[in-house]
């Protein structure tokens, strides 16, 4: 599976709520191709095009977080939380974000709360 095709179908399947779509939405933005990589082991594929479902194991995500920088671990934490209720997050935890994170971060949970859409990134 292509990049493209990978986040294509990580913002669009139908199979997912608004939450998942802000937290895909955020590391996709934020993130890029540092965690949402073809063969990274927290993408979980099932099913074959033209429907699959694509979606992220939380756990196996943030395993590997504790390496990021401080910046890019709070963006993970904030997709975490958003596609796993279990995993809240301090919003105090979110100081010192740059102003673009920091944006990327509310337009997620603008969306979750369902008070604003959300613009798909360039892909490709």
């Amino acid at each position: 599976m292509r990049q493209v095709e990978l986040e294509s179908l990580l913002l669009w399947s139908k199979h997912h709520n608004q939450a998942e779509h802000a937290a895909y939405n955020l590391l996709i933005s934020a993130l890029g191709k540092e965690v949402i990589y073809p063969d990274a082991p927290w993408i979980q594929v099932d099913g074959q095009p033209p429907e699959p479902r694509v979606d992220i194991d939380v756990s196996k995500l943030l395993g590997p977080i504790r390496f990021f920088p401080a910046e890019k671990q709070k963006i993970v934490s904030v997709a975490a939380s958003l596609l796993d209720a279990n995993r809240p997050i301090s919003l105090a935890d979110l100081t010192g974000l740059n102003p673009r994170n920091a944006e990327l971060v509310q337009t997620a949970i603008a969306y979750t709360m369902g008070v604003m859409d959300v613009t798909c990134p360039q892909l490709g």
